[in-house]
């Protein structure tokens, strides 16, 4: 017989999981197929836009996309290739991404410290351990080699 205070939360059958995944694989395809036009109408409309007025859009969709639950990091280094080329699409991606991962950084750490703090190094297990881990002394190797990895 099963502990039921050793639960925790409630975990849902392997059915109604890949039900779920299969939704919402098929809302994001579909989603995407719709977006299509738009995406390429906002490319060309991109494209006679200033170079400066072309930083910032870039700066805002690095920053939108640097922000927790949000996805797409990789459409916006192709769009930026596509505009630029190869040499000036790297350039203008190393510092327009760096400077948007910056403002991600400054929001999140704004808005989301004081619930962070109030979860606290010792709440649960999984948030110990991984505190352990961050606040070790190969902690930057770690960072690394989680940012390297697909």
């Amino acid at each position: 017989m099963r502990d039921s205070s050793n639960l925790g939360v409630h975990h849902l059958p392997l059915i109604v999981k890949l039900v779920g995944l299969v939704i919402t694989c098929s809302l994001v395809f579909y989603s995407m197929y719709l977006l299509k036009d738009y995406i390429h109408s906002v490319l060309l409309w991109t494209e006679n836009q200033p170079p400066w007025a072309v930083l910032f859009i870039f700066i805002a969709l690095f920053t939108l996309v640097s922000l927790p639950l949000a996805w797409g990091y990789i459409v916006v280094n192709l769009a930026c290739g596509y505009l630029f080329g190869a040499l000036y699409g790297l350039l203008v991606t190393v510092f327009t991404a760096t400077i948007g991962v910056l403002i991600a950084h400054i929001i999140i750490k704004h808005f989301l410290s004081s619930h962070l703090s109030s979860l606290g190094p010792h709440k649960t297990d999984y948030i110990r351990a991984l505190y352990s881990v961050i606040s070790g002394p190969q902690a930057f190797r770690l960072v690394v080699l989680v940012r390297l990895t697909p």
